[in-house]
């Protein structure tokens, strides 16, 4: 009996080491391509809107707002749907030509306009209010010393408000990570789709699988959210935030 379960032991270590993670391996280093790309074009897209929101006109402010109204509006998953889909299929039927080329991957680009767009949205708002915590005092004293407006927003809000928002932004930045599983459903060898394709390989090995694949997500965020403290605590604003309160009790 206990050499049986000696033997079951072993022959699962074996499947993990020498089946499982090579494999996973490269649904990893997809992944975090995704992931990467997603969190970039998300980042810049979170400045601009975000900074359109809280500085630009009413017109521009109104259109940032209806972007990330309609972005976090819809499900994920759809949007990616969309881009693999129904854009590129309108696309060709309007112009004859295919958008993704042959030589690409359209699944994985998909994803990563879809994740971009929508990470860009919550970043935006996460900026947003990083920039709405600045106080008004310090536009006013830019502006009192001869800075333009562009200068104000680039040297004195801006600088401060990302330092401000580096918590919320990380938690999108570890959201997005989880969201790349998304990819499978148009097709991406990611770190899920791996995970299902080896279920078929190995249907006795269902249970280790899927523990391994969440395993390595579990590894890859709590990697992130570390980094996060220790950038939040290098880039903490002097005066802002509240100390550790101690108890009454």
């Amino acid at each position: 009996m206990q050499a049986s379960i000696w033997e079951d032991i072993s022959s699962t270590f074996e499947f993990i080491f020498f089946e499982a993670l090579p494999r996973f391996w490269q649904g990893l280093l997809m992944t975090l391509i995704i992931a990467g790309l997603g969190i970039l074009i998300g980042f810049c897209l979170g400045i601009l809107v975000g900074a359109g929101r809280g500085f630009g006109g009413k017109f521009i402010s109104k259109l940032c707002g209806l972007y990330t109204e309609i972005i976090r509006g819809i499900p994920l998953i759809v949007q990616i749907l969309i881009w693999r889909y129904a854009f590129p299929g309108l696309i060709k039927s309007i112009t004859g030509y295919d958008i993704y080329g042959p030589f690409m991957n359209p699944g994985m680009i998909a994803t990563i306009i879809a994740i971009g767009l929508n990470s860009g949205a919550y970043q935006a708002e996460i900026i947003r209010a990083g920039i709405n915590a600045i106080p008004t005092g310090q536009t006013e004293a830019g502006l009192s010393v001869g800075l333009s407006k562009k200068q104000v927003i680039q040297l004195i809000v801006l600088p401060q408000a990302l330092r401000h928002s580096i918590p919320p932004l990380i938690n999108e930045f570890v959201i997005v990570i989880k969201d790349t599983s998304l990819a499978l459903a148009v097709g991406v060898t990611e770190l899920t789709s791996i995970a299902q394709s080896l279920t078929s390989d190995a249907p006795g090995q269902v249970f280790t699988i899927y523990i391994t694949s969440a395993l390595i997500y579990l590894a890859i965020c709590t990697t992130v959210s570390f980094l996060s403290k220790f950038l939040e605590k290098k880039l903490k604003i002097a005066g802002y935030g509240t100390q550790k309160r101690r108890s009454l009790l």
